[in-house]
Parts: structure tokens; sequence; C-alpha cells
């Protein structure tokens, strides 16, 4: 359990059983995400990987924004019938992320140049429309 001042977390149960209590100290993004997803049958993912047609799952994760460190308390499969409570907690204590991922790193000027080159191309009526507007 990560102790500092107070802060926000989120404690969550399943089929009133606590899962987690997901917080962070300091600056930070936290969220509980409950998804359904229904694919058309035989779908298969750009890697060739047949997918499921159903999904559903909790998933509970973060962002320290200091660090720009991912961290993931857990993705749990659901079924229906299933309930799920979060209640907005103040705390000193939360559970140790189950996972933590680094950030990605920085664009380079260059790959940042050509990410604004593909968006521009793919917005041509908007740009079109900012000139008609400076014309004026």
């Amino acid at each position: 359990m990560a102790r500092a001042n107070k802060f926000l977390a989120f404690r969550v149960a399943l089929n009133d059983q606590q899962l987690v209590t997901a917080g962070i100290a300091g600056s930070h993004v936290v969220s509980v995400i409950v998804s359904s997803v229904l694919r058309e049958p035989g779908y298969v993912s750009p890697a060739g990987q047949p997918m499921p047609e159903r999904e559903l799952a909790l998933q509970v994760g973060g962002l320290i924004s200091k660090t720009r460190e991912h961290v993931d308390w857990g993705d749990v499969p659901l079924a229906i019938g299933d309930r799920i409570t979060l209640e907005v907690v103040e705390t000193r204590a939360a559970d140790a992320p189950l996972s933590r991922r680094p950030p990605r790193e920085k664009a380079t000027p260059k790959a940042r140049a050509r990410t604004k080159q593909t968006t521009e191309r793919a917005q041509p009526a908007k740009k079109a429309k900012s000139r008609r507007a400076a014309k004026r």
C-alpha cells in the first residue's frame, strides 16, 4: 500500500467482494472502465488473431502524471448479472498497481512534422475554411 497525505481513490467491488482501492498521490489520472464489445462473427485482428465475438470487462488503471508511467490494477472479465460497486474515497493508502508501463519516448521534431502533415492532408476542408476566414 502506498502511503501519503490524503488523496482521492476508487474503491471497487465486484459482486460484493472488494477488488481494489485504486489511487495515486499527486498529479494523476485514475480510471475505472466497464466495457462491452460485440464483434461480427469470424472477426480477425490486424495481426491475424481470431477475436471473440463478445467481451465484457472491468479495467482499473491510471497514469502517474509526473513520470508519465501507466499503471494497472486489473482487467477482470465480467458476466451478465455481475454487480459492480464504485465508491469514491479520500484515503492515505491505496493498493499497489499490479503492473507498470514506462512512458513512450517523446516524438522527435521530424516525427511531429510528419504527423502534422498527415493531419493537414486529412482535413483539407477545414484548412480551406480557415483561409477564407483569414481573407475577410
